[in-house]
């Protein structure tokens, strides 16, 4: 899988399961744009830093945007 371009916006669905301590486990993409960018990769290793608070045991759903850096130009 390609790594995520820079400078192109994207956006994935995940859907994960809550465990102890509210963290996420178990995640899988649902959905990709573009497809094949990598975004879903990017998703997955975010929300093993992610916390959410539901019942252990919860299938969630969390979307995610990804937005290329604004470049200092676009600051100007």
């Amino acid at each position: 899988m390609a790594a995520p371009a820079h400078d192109q916006p994207g956006q994935v669905v995940l859907i994960c399961t809550v465990v102890a301590n509210a963290k996420l486990d178990d995640c899988t993409v649902q959905s990709e744009s573009p497809a094949g960018a990598g975004f879903g990769e990017k998703a997955i290793r975010a929300s093993k830093e992610m916390r959410f608070r539901g019942p252990v045991g919860a299938r969630v759903k969390i979307p995610m945007t990804f937005r290329p850096p604004e470049s200092e130009d676009s600051e100007r």
